[in-house]
């Protein structure tokens, strides 16, 4: 299962965005984890603008 929520990106992170990715700072992304019954996968973090 997935969780997503929009985050505003308070310390730098790499986004993925349509042509690749770039750093995010100071801005809102997308934010996914996935969830098991063994836990919680790494946060990835996609650009809502380019």
């Amino acid at each position: 299962m997935f969780h997503q929520e929009q985050w505003f990106a308070w310390y730098p992170v790499i986004v993925k965005t349509r042509s690749g990715s770039r750093w995010a700072w100071l801005e809102y992304v997308l934010r996914e984890c996935a969830h098991t019954a063994y836990g919680s996968g790494a946060w990835r973090h996609y650009a809502l603008t380019n």
